[in-house]
């Protein structure tokens, strides 16, 4: 692993809408209901600011956002950058700052999409730190993104529209879906 300085990676965290969201009834052992929905990536979205380092002294990350370590409000963040760091086996600092924070708890998939911008960072920066390394590939960055929360791997597919089944984690590419939503 060569020594490189801490790396800044700037994201945009968008929204999402589901469209003929339909819950089985059914609850999985994590408590999530299985689901069946068309989900589709709306131009509503929070900037962030993502900086992150190297870690080699200590055997866990560590992750702050808005200046607050393990911030409880964005317990996705510090998920993300735990399941991560553990897969790659390589500790990092993360520091997050959101900009314009999408509202929480509206449908939208705010915390999900904050979680999936920083897994895709988290790649930018291991490859910047050890190149000719592998990415992780679609299935293992969907693996971590499962256990994050329900919403989380459709971001992670950076599809702008898909059908999604069981608790998230079947997404199928759909055809196109209308362009314009009046979200208030």
């Amino acid at each position: 692993m060569s020594i490189i300085k801490p790396l800044t990676i700037l994201k945009s965290a968008y929204a999402k809408l589901n469209l003929n969201l339909t819950l089985t009834g059914e609850k999985t052992e994590n408590g999530y209901h299985k689901l069946t929905s068309t989900f589709v990536a709306i131009d509503m979205f929070a900037k962030m600011k993502i900086d992150i380092e190297d870690n080699p002294n200590a055997y866990v990350s560590r992750t702050f956002v808005n200046d607050i370590e393990n911030n409880k409000y964005y317990n996705t963040i510090v998920k993300a950058v735990d399941l991560w760091s553990k897969r790659r086996e390589c500790p990092v600092i993360v520091k997050v700052q959101i900009e314009n924070p999408l509202p929480y708890e509206a449908g939208l998939g705010a915390s999900s999409s904050y979680a999936a911008s920083v897994l895709h960072a988290l790649e930018e920066y291991y490859m910047a730190l050890n190149l000719g390394a592998n990415p992780l590939d679609s299935f293992e960055m969907q693996s971590i993104a499962i256990k994050i929360g329900a919403d989380v791997p459709f971001f992670v597919s950076g599809l702008p529209y898909a059908y999604v089944e069981g608790i998230g984690e079947i997404i199928s590419p759909t055809s196109p879906v209308p362009k314009e939503y009046l979200v208030h």
